[in-house]
């Protein structure tokens, strides 16, 4: 990853963990919404550049009605609007998911690891976080607003946890 802010998150659920290579995410990143698709993607080509070990992740919305949309390109959909304020504002519908899926790779098996936690899109009243954290709450709290609460309740959190608790 190039997101410090991702390395944080890693880094208070697997301490010690560093990165080794960053990719820039046009490089990596499949156009596609499928949030699976799109880890073992930059999983493959993560291992073919480095020939070690790799550990990638993918994440992002899913909005009601929808099994993937806008998923792995939320990003790219997000950009499309003016602000975030504007992307809110155009949902019908304010529930969505954040999902993750972070995947393990040695060149051989391929360990797919998920999370995901159901919230609700807001429009924004801080520019704290990072992505969508600014528009995203989960149980009354701004993922923006409330790092220690992100770091609780994050399908990136989870999706971690689980990895650690495989032991590979």
């Amino acid at each position: 990853t190039e997101s410090p802010e991702k390395v944080r998150e890693a880094q208070a659920v697997m301490p010690g963990i560093y990165v080794l290579h960053a990719y820039p995410p046009d490089a990596t990143a499949p156009d596609t919404f499928s949030l699976d698709a799109s880890a073992r993607g930059k999983a493959a080509r993560a291992f073919q550049s480095l020939l070690r070990p790799v550990i990638v992740e993918s994440t992002g919305l899913v909005l009601p009605g929808t099994s993937d949309f806008p998923g792995a390109l939320t990003g790219k959909v997000m950009a499309q609007y003016e602000t975030h304020a504007a992307f809110v504002r155009a949902r019908t519908e304010r529930g969505a998911t954040m999902q993750t899926v972070l995947v393990y790779y040695d060149g051989i098996d391929m360990h797919v690891f998920t999370g995901a936690v159901e919230g609700t899109l807001v429009v924004p009243t801080s520019a704290g976080g990072f992505g969508f954290d600014d528009i995203f709450v989960v149980h009354g709290v701004c993922f923006g607003d409330n790092a220690a609460h992100k770091a609780l309740h994050s399908s990136r959190t989870k999706a971690l946890a689980r990895f650690v608790a495989a032991k590979l």
